[in-house]
């Protein structure tokens, strides 16, 4: 699911999850609110999440964890709590974390 600059607004429906076989998440630069459902990486596909330069908020996804499969992930310029770095400092397989 790409949908990258395109004046998106509005909440994420927790729907979006059951897409299981999804790789590819990227809605950076748009105007998305709201916090993410729990199971981001339910599918345990997922490679690439990018949510950079929205409006998120709340944790960060805690399926984000468990999902080895992740290469490429973009957090930056939103409202996320918590700590980010005790999260994601154990992936060696990331490639890119911004």
């Amino acid at each position: 699911l790409t949908n990258m600059r395109n004046q998106t607004s509005g909440a994420l429906p927790g729907e979006f999850a059951n897409l299981t076989g999804m790789v590819e998440f990227s809605i950076g630069n748009n105007s998305i609110s709201g916090s993410f459902p729990p199971d981001v990486c339910k599918g345990g596909r997922l490679q690439m999440f990018v949510v950079g330069m929205n409006n998120l908020s709340g944790l960060v996804p805690a399926s984000l964890r468990t999902c080895d499969t992740l290469t490429h992930i973009d957090i930056s310029s939103n409202k996320f709590t918590g700590d980010i770095s005790q999260q994601f400092g154990v992936y060696p397989q990331l490639i890119k974390q911004t």
